[in-house]
């Protein structure tokens, strides 16, 4: 009879274990680096800003990750704290099919000089971590903006530019490249500025300047390689290289999107 109970029991250990697995599972990712449940604020994880020019943006990139088998349920919320320098760009309540990611953006900016704090809470369906909150942590600084200059070639790529005269000059134009093969184009950053410049997030190339709530990495284009630090100090350089390699024939168009601590949110430019 006891070995009976403890094979029941058994059984439903493992079942509940086997539920558990398999349930949707929230990971909050900043650069590489994991962002857990409650973590006081720290740059390294990006919830602490550090000190920013007032009026200027800046703007942190998280990585919002489904790594279980359900679909997980996302609504977003920011409770300030002291001040109300935070926002989130594109907020909008969404779900992540298993496996799936996508990513929010944070918006710090400052309006005075002084300490910023907001509470960021995710309200979710996961069983763990059914409300997920960090605190968000910032100062407004009365430093210059950080200026941030993108070229191709010796050719300024504008903000939010568009597909015009000029275009193939800047690199953005990528024409007649066969299926089966690709094309690299070289481009240069530039800080122009007399602050560092800081990368908030790595370069990435989307379908849609929306990018939360699900909105995918471009197929067709893609970041192959990137030199340097997030950390570029005024009058200094780095470079990276996009990819184009089409998936089919036909016109085809991505975003390029580069987070950082200009007044620019973000720098943007069709490719």
């Amino acid at each position: 009879m006891l070995k009976r109970h403890f094979t029941v029991l058994g059984v439903l250990v493992g079942l509940f274990l086997s539920a558990m697995l398999s349930a949707q599972t929230l990971e909050v990712i900043y650069n590489g680096n994991q962002v857990p449940n409650g973590a006081p604020a720290a740059a390294d994880i990006g919830t602490d800003w550090g000190s920013v020019s007032t009026g200027a943006h800046c703007e942190h990139v998280f990585r919002i990750k489904n790594t279980g088998n359900q679909d997980l349920n996302v609504q977003i919320n920011l409770k300030p704290v002291v001040g109300d320098g935070f926002l989130i760009v594109w907020d909008r309540p969404f779900t992540l099919g298993p496996g799936n990611q996508t990513h929010i953006v944070v918006d710090f900016i400052p309006g005075g000089i002084g300490t910023y704090r907001t509470i960021f809470e995710l309200q979710t369906n996961d069983p763990a971590n059914g409300t997920y909150s960090v605190e968000l942590t910032g100062y407004g600084d009365s430093i210059a903006p950080a200026e941030m200059e993108i070229t191709h070639n010796n050719f300024i790529v504008n903000s939010r530019n568009n597909l015009s005269a000029g275009s193939v000059a800047n690199g953005v134009f990528f024409p007649n490249v066969p299926l089966g093969s690709h094309e690299d184009h070289d481009f240069t950053i530039t800080n122009k500025g007399t602050q560092d410049l800081i990368l908030t997030c790595e370069p990435m190339i989307t379908t849609d300047y929306e990018i939360n709530g699900g909105t995918p990495a471009d197929p067709n284009f893609s970041i192959v390689s990137m030199t340097g630090t997030n950390v570029i100090p005024a009058g200094a350089s780095i470079n990276f290289t996009v990819r184009y390699e089409p998936s089919g024939t036909g016109y085809q168009q991505g975003v390029f999107l580069l987070f950082s601590n200009t007044k620019e949110r973000p720098y943007e430019y069709y490719i």
